[in-house]
């Protein structure tokens, strides 16, 4: 286990450093677990900061001089991204150095947690946010339940299915016509993932809209009673030259 900085006197980083950082989760093959005191110190160039699920501690001790929480002297960092999904109680004292104004983005589905979790709950503004590797579920307009992955946070785009093998983005015993939907959340659906409609052998036809870019392989792999598919204007790329192997009743695929 690493922790970022030493708890010392100086920055961990470079403290002209400006905008944005986002702390790693592994270094030298080992895991980062802890934001040590002063990592940060006076770093005013920093604006914001996103911290990974591995992170089980922000440190914060006391100093002849003063106080030592990672961002004393962040003046200008009023946005923290934390991934950690069970936030853990610490002294609200680490958070020292950060405008009062600052807002807290927390992975979806765990605002009221950190909202009761000492430490953090010193942030007035917490604001729930979807980051990339989420799952999400969406019914389509036949009212089939979809499984979606965020593919990029920052550009609001998600993907069909997990790309698992054996994972399909619908139950596998869904039978007839089936609408990808253009978005989830407010994320577009721009690629459809490996093995997305794999083995969905009732399936009969599947509407794919504009929008969608990209495609995996294996997408539709054995879906044998599939008749009809289409290729959107948007679609630039497929992962493969198979897309529809083992389809055996495609009768039309057309763009």
């Amino acid at each position: 286990m690493q922790k970022i900085g030493t708890g010392g006197s100086e920055s961990a980083i470079d403290a002209s450093f400006t905008g944005h950082l986002t702390l790693p989760s592994t270094a030298s093959l080992c895991t980062i677990n802890r934001i040590g005191g002063n990592a940060f110190l006076n770093c005013e160039g920093l604006t914001s900061i996103t911290i990974p699920n591995t992170i089980v501690s922000i440190e914060y001790f006391e100093e002849f001089d003063g106080s030592a929480s990672p961002f004393t002297g962040c003046s200008n960092l009023t946005s923290i991204y934390s991934h950690i999904e069970v936030p853990f109680a610490t002294d609200s004292r680490a958070f020292d150095g950060i405008p009062t104004n600052a807002t807290l983005y927390v992975p979806h589905g765990t605002k009221q947690v950190y909202e009761n979790t000492p430490g953090w709950n010193r942030f007035t503004s917490i604001v729930e946010r979807r980051y990339k590797g989420d799952i999400m579920t969406a019914a389509t307009t036949e009212g089939i339940t979809m499984t979606f992955v965020i593919t990029d946070e920052d550009a609001k785009t998600c993907q069909v299915g997990t790309g698992k093998y054996n994972a399909s983005a619908i139950d596998m015993e869904t039978s007839g016509i089936v609408t990808i939907p253009t978005s989830v959340e407010g994320f577009r659906v721009t690629h459809i993932a490996n093995y997305a409609f794999s083995e969905c052998a009732n399936i009969e036809k599947v509407v794919i809209p504009e929008g969608i870019e990209t495609m995996g392989y294996s997408v539709f792999d054995g879906c044998i009673n599939l008749q009809s598919a289409n290729f959107p204007n948007s679609l630039i790329e497929i992962d493969g030259d198979l897309p529809f192997d083992g389809c055996q009743n495609l009768k039309n695929s057309y763009c």
